[in-house]
Order: C-alpha cells, then sequence, then structure tokens
C-alpha cells in the first residue's frame, strides 16, 4: 500500500451486513446481509477506491451466513439455515459476476444446534474442511461384562 490511506465506508445501508471475505484476487466481497428479511450471501465489487457500486449477486437462495472464498476463487462456500455447507461455483471477469450451480455438502450440526459463521475452515484445495462441531458431550461409559472361565461352562454340559 502506497500513498496516504483513506478510510471508507464500503456499504452503508439500513440492513445488517456482516462476515465480509475478500476474493483471493482482492477484486470481490462476499458477505451477509439481512437486507430482504433474513441472512443471505451476497457478492459485490470492490475496486478499491470507493463504496460498493451498488451492484451485487445473491449466492444463497433460501438462506445463509458465514460465506468464505474457497482459496483458488473458484467456489463460496456458507452455511445454510439447516446448517448444512453449500458450495456455489462462482467466476468474475471485469465487473461481471456469474453464480454458477450450489450444491449442498454435509451437514455441520443437527438443526436447531447454536453455530457460529466461522465454524469451518477449506483447505487449500476447497476439498477437504476443517470443521468445529462444537463441545464433546460426555456420557456415562457403558459397562462391560467380562466372563472369565467360560470354557469351564460348556465342558460341563
Amino acid at each position: 500500500m502506497t500513498g496516504e490511506a483513506k478510510r471508507f465506508p464500503y456499504l452503508s445501508t439500513a440492513a445488517n451486513e456482516a462476515f465480509a471475505e475478500f476474493s483471493p484476487d482482492g477484486r470481490w466481497i462476499a458477505y451477509q446481509s439481512n437486507e430482504p428479511n433474513r441472512p443471505q450471501v451476497y457478492v459485490a465489487a470492490f475496486d478499491g477506491s470507493h463504496g460498493a457500486s451498488g451492484e451485487k449477486w445473491q449466492i444463497s437462495s433460501a438462506g445463509g451466513v458465514g460465506p468464505r472464498w474457497r482459496p483458488d476463487g473458484k467456489e463460496i462456500f456458507y452455511v445454510s439455515p439447516d446448517n448444512t455447507l453449500m458450495a456455489a461455483s462462482v467466476s468474475g471477469a471485469e465487473s461481471i459476476f456469474h453464480v454458477g450451480s450450489v450444491e449442498r455438502l454435509f451437514t455441520l450440526r443437527p438443526p436447531g444446534t447454536p453455530r457460529y459463521p466461522y465454524e469451518y475452515e477449506p483447505s487449500p484445495d476447497g476439498r477437504n474442511f476443517l470443521v468445529n462441531m462444537g463441545p464433546v458431550v460426555e456420557t456415562a461409559p457403558t459397562p462391560i461384562t467380562v466372563v472369565l472361565n467360560w470354557t469351564a461352562g460348556i465342558r460341563g454340559q
């Protein structure tokens, strides 16, 4: 970074935008917003000189939180309302962003379990994930019955 650094608001709306993350090439920002009425994942362009242009692309369709870019920028991961990790294929050129197919990967926790936006971390190739599955619930050990000299009981019959 060179020159005089000036801070500026990227987005300034009545909605609650949170958990923003830059794309690997720095040209896009993925974030979640409750603009319609529930959290959804969006992408907007970032040129580094001023706030968002107003154009944005919705990534999630049925709700989503905690957007993360795959390290090569070809997918955006997010968590759906039923705690499923989702993967949306994406591409961007110039000022046009394209959202391709969205697929369900796996359930992070049972529905209704508290979740945190960044409870997962994709590997550099985006094929494996480090997942926070939450606290371990300890249960009472199951008793084990050990029968000694059991062969003697068989011979006596």
